[in-house]
C-alpha cells in the first residue's frame, strides 16, 4: 500500500470485535444500541392474580399471546383472506346486479373469445361520448374465456381480485406502519360494504382498489427505499484518511446499490397507476400524487447531493411510464383507424365545460370530500348517515393529528396520503360533479375508488399511532388502546351489517330465465329496446343471446329511436325507476307511448316482469 500509513480503527469498530460501554453508543454505523440493551433486565414481581401477568394469567397473558400472533405475518394475512372471501364468495350468484352495463361488457367478452373480435375500447363513459381503456377487458378475457363467457364466472374473478386488494392494501400498511397497522387495515379493507360490492358484480371500477393498493404500495416502498439509501453507512473509502489508496477488495458506496434496487418499485407503481386510468378514465386524478413522491425523492437527493439516487429514481420513472404507455396501445390503433374520434369527443366535451355543478362550489367539494372518505369506511353514506359522518370526522381528524405531530414515517405516509385524499375530493368536484347526488336504487359513481387503499391505511396507521401511546403500561396509553379497540370493533359491526346479501332484482339468474323465456316463446330475430331510449337494453339482449336468439340491440338514445326492424320481434325492457323521466307507468301505458311515438303499432304477445324494476314487453313484427 502506498500514499500513506492506514489510519487504524477503533477496537470497538474492527471486524468480528464487540463495542463496550459508551463506545457502542457512539459507533456511527451497525444496529442501533439502546441504553436499555446495556442494563441488567429484572422480571417485576406481582402477587398471584394481582397483575399484569408474572404467573403467566391474565391481561398480561392475552396481550402478549396478541402480540405473539401479529408478529406472525402469515397467520395473520391467511385469516384475513379467509374473511374476505367468505364475504364475497357467499351466493355470489345471486348478489351483484345485472343490468344494461353488464350486459354490454359481457356481450363484448363473448364477441371476443367466440369471435376474435378484439376491444379497442373499453366501456362507454357516462360523462361524454368517450370509453375507458380497453385492459377492463383484457383483464376479465381469461375468466370468460375458460367459463365460455359465464357471467357467474366472471363475477367471481372480480372476487377474486377484490380478494387480492385485501392482500395488497395489507402489504401497503405493513410497509407504511408495521404488523399491528396491517392487521388493522385488512380487516377493514376486508369488511368494507363499499369494497364487498365492488366484488359482487360486473363493473369496470370494482378492480380499481387493487390496482390503487399496489401502486401506492410500490411508491411507498421506493420512498423508503431511497431514504434508507441516503443514510447508509459511508463506503469504505470514505473510511480512509486523505490520500489513503483503497484496497482491491474495498466495495462500492452502499447507497449507490441500494437506491438502484429501491427505485425499481417505481417502475410498478407507476404501471399500476396506468392500469388505474384505464380501468376509468378520472383515474388520470390518481397519477399525480404518484408522480409528486418521485418529484420529492429527485428533488430532495439532489439538495443532498446524492446523484446516483436522483438518476435511478428518474429511470425508473421513465421505464413506469413507458411499460404503462404500452397499456394504451390499442387505444392509439383505434385513434389512427377512426382519423382520432375519441380525442375528438374528449376536446368537445371538455370545451363544453364537462359536467354542471348545481351546488355552492365549497358545499359540493364538502359533498365530495364526505364520499371520497366515508365510501371505504361504511360504503354509500346515505345508508348509514351517522356512521358515516362519526367515521370521516374521525379519520379526518386523526389524519390531521398524524400528518402534525408523527413520527418521521407515520408524519411523512400521513401527509402524503392525506394529501392524496384531499386532491382527489378536489380534482373529482370540478371534474365530476354527478358525485355530489347520490340516486337511490342505481349503482352510484364510485370513481374515487383508487383512494380507497389511502383512507384504509390512513385509519389504520393513525389507531396504531393513538393506541401505541407515548409510555406503555401507562393508563392513559391502556385507555386509549382500549378506545381505539371499542372504536375498530364498531365500526367493524357496522359494516357487517351495511354488507349487501342479495340483488332485490334477482341480479343474473333472472335475466338468464327471462332471456330463455323469450327465446322459448317466440322465434327470433329479436329487436330490443329499453326505456327510457337513453338507456342500453344490452341487460336483457345478452341473456337472450344466451339463450341461442339472434338480436339487434338499442344502447343508446339514437339507436332508441330508430325505426323498428320490420322482421324482428320486438322486445321492449321498461325500467320502473325511470318511470318519472318517461312520462307514463310500465307495464302498457309507457310502452303505448314510445310505439305511437315511433308510429309503429305491433301486436303485443306476452308481457312478465323480469325483475321487480323491469317490464318486459313483447311484440310481433
Amino acid at each position: 500500500m502506498t500514499g500513506g500509513r492506514r489510519p487504524e480503527r477503533p477496537a470497538s469498530s474492527m471486524p468480528g470485535g464487540r463495542a463496550r460501554g459508551h463506545a457502542a453508543l457512539d459507533r456511527p454505523t451497525g444496529t442501533l444500541v439502546t441504553p436499555d440493551e446495556l442494563q441488567v433486565r429484572r422480571r417485576p414481581v406481582t402477587p398471584p392474580g394481582g397483575g399484569a401477568g408474572g404467573d403467566g394469567r391474565g391481561p398480561g397473558r392475552v396481550a402478549s399471546w396478541l402480540r405473539g400472533l401479529f408478529e406472525r405475518d402469515a397467520l395473520v394475512l391467511a385469516a384475513i383472506l379467509v374473511l374476505a372471501a367468505a364475504l364475497r364468495f357467499w351466493g355470489l350468484e345471486t348478489r351483484g346486479r345485472f343490468d344494461g352495463d353488464q350486459g354490454h361488457d359481457m356481450l363484448v367478452l363473448l364477441s371476443l373469445i367466440r369471435d376474435g373480435s378484439i376491444p379497442l375500447l373499453g366501456p362507454p363513459t357516462s360523462i361524454g361520448d368517450f370509453h375507458h381503456g380497453a385492459a377492463y377487458y383484457y383483464l376479465l378475457a381469461p375468466a370468460a374465456w375458460l367459463s365460455g363467457a359465464d357471467p357467474t364466472i366472471v363475477v367471481g374473478w372480480i372476487a377474486t381480485l377484490g380478494v387480492a386488494a385485501v392482500a395488497a392494501t395489507w402489504w401497503f400498511a405493513r410497509s407504511v406502519g408495521g404488523r399491528v397497522a396491517a392487521a388493522i387495515a385488512g380487516v377493514l379493507m376486508a369488511v368494507s360494504p363499499a369494497e364487498i360490492s365492488a366484488s359482487t358484480f360486473l363493473w369496470n371500477p370494482n378492480p380499481i382498489p387493487l390496482f390503487a393498493a399496489i401502486a401506492l404500495g410500490c411508491a411507498w416502498r421506493a420512498h423508503a427505499g431511497s431514504r434508507a439509501a441516503a443514510s447508509a453507512p459511508p463506503s469504505a473509502e470514505a473510511a480512509l484518511g486523505a490520500g489513503a489508496e483503497a484496497p482491491p477488495s474495498a466495495e462500492p458506496a452502499p447507497g449507490a446499490g441500494r437506491a438502484a434496487r429501491a427505485a425499481r418499485w417505481w417502475i410498478p407503481a407507476i404501471v399500476a397507476a396506468g392500469m388505474v386510468v384505464q380501468l376509468h378514465v378520472l383515474g388520470i386524478v390518481f397519477l399525480p400524487p404518484i408522480l409528486a413522491l418521485a418529484v420529492a425523492d429527485v428533488v430532495r437527493a439532489r439538495r443532498a447531493r446524492e446523484a446516483a439516487i436522483a438518476r435511478a429514481t428518474v429511470r425508473a420513472v421513465a421505464g413506469g411510464l413507458a411499460l404503462a404507455a404500452l397499456l394504451f396501445v390499442p387505444l392509439l390503433v383505434h385513434e389512427l383507424g377512426s382519423g382520432f374520434e375519441e380525442t375528438r369527443r374528449v376536446g368537445e366535451y371538455l370545451a363544453g365545460g364537462g359536467e354542471a355543478g348545481a351546488l355552492d362550489p365549497f358545499l359540493g367539494l364538502a359533498i365530495t370530500f364526505f364520499r371520497v372518505v366515508g365510501w371505504p369506511l361504511v360504503g354509500l353514506v346515505t345508508d348509514a348517515p351517522a356512521g358515516a359522518i362519526l367515521a370521516v370526522t374521525v379519520a379526518t381528524v386523526l389524519t390531521a393529528w398524524l400528518a402534525l405531530a408523527g413520527r418521521q414515517g407515520d408524519g411523512t405516509a400521513a401527509r402524503w396520503l392525506g394529501l392524496t385524499v384531499a386532491w382527489t375530493a378536489l380534482a373529482l368536484t370540478v371534474l365530476s360533479p354527478s358525485l355530489q347526488a347520490v340516486v337511490a336504487a342505481l349503482p352510484n359513481d364510485h370513481y374515487h375508488a383508487f383512494a380507497d387503499p389511502a383512507v384504509i391505511v390512513l385509519v389504520a396507521v393513525s389507531a396504531r399511532a393513538v393506541a401505541r401511546g407515548g409510555g406503555p403500561g401507562g393508563r392513559i396509553d391502556a385507555a386509549a388502546r382500549t378506545l381505539v379497540a371499542a372504536a375498530l370493533a364498531g365500526l367493524v359491526v357496522l359494516d357487517l351489517r351495511l354488507m349487501p346479501l342479495t340483488d332485490p332484482n334477482g341480479g343474473w339468474p333472472a335475466a338468464r330465465e327471462a332471456g330463455e323465456a323469450i327465446v322459448a316463446g317466440s322465434d327470433g330475430p329479436y329487436d330490443v329496446r329499453g326505456l327510457p331510449v337513453f338507456k342500453s337494453a344490452e341487460g336483457v339482449a345478452f341473456p337472450i343471446v344466451v339463450a341461442g336468439g339472434e338480436v339487434t340491440v338499442a344502447t343508446d338514445a339514437a339507436t332508441g329511436t330508430a325505426p323498428l326492424r320490420p322482421d324482428a320481434v320486438l322486445v321492449l325492457a321498461c325500467d320502473r325507476i325511470f318511470e318519472d323521466v318517461i312520462g307514463d307507468a310500465c307495464g302498457g301505458p309507457a310502452e303505448a307511448r314510445y310505439l305511437a311515438r315511433l308510429g309503429a303499432a305491433p301486436s303485443v304477445v306476452e308481457r312478465f316482469d323480469l325483475s321487480p324494476r323491469i317490464a318486459i314487453s313483447i311484440y310481433r313484427p
